[in-house]
This record gives structure tokens, sequence and C-alpha cells, in this order.
């Protein structure tokens, strides 16, 4: 997949789950742009582009 580079600030969204907020995100018309990320096995994040070529971040924390 080749990725845009991103030349702006991100908007991050906390999300309980991110496959699940990816694959919403593909129903309505964006796609994946980065694939789901771990962070210490605690914390996940990922983007999309939405149907007009924004980039938006996601990010889920875990529950101990």
């Amino acid at each position: 997949m080749k990725r845009k580079q991103v030349r702006s600030p991100i908007i991050t969204i906390e999300v309980e789950d991110i496959d699940a907020a990816l694959k919403n995100v593909k129903q309505h018309g964006g796609k994946t742009h980065t694939e789901k990320i771990a962070f210490s096995n605690m914390e996940f994040s990922a983007y999309f582009e939405d149907s007009e070529g924004n980039v938006i971040g996601l990010w889920q924390n875990t529950k101990i």
C-alpha cells in the first residue's frame, strides 16, 4: 500500500476496538492508511483516510 506523506496535524480518536473501527471506516468509503500498531502490548494505534482524503488517527487502550 502506498502511503501519502502527512504534512499537517492529525486528529486522533480514542476507540474501544481499532479493528472494528477500521472495518466501519471501510464500510463508509474510507480506507486504512496505516495498519494497527501495538505499543507495549497495552495500547494500539492506526490511521485511516476518509472519503475526502483526510488522514485521521485511532487510539485504543486495553483494559487490565
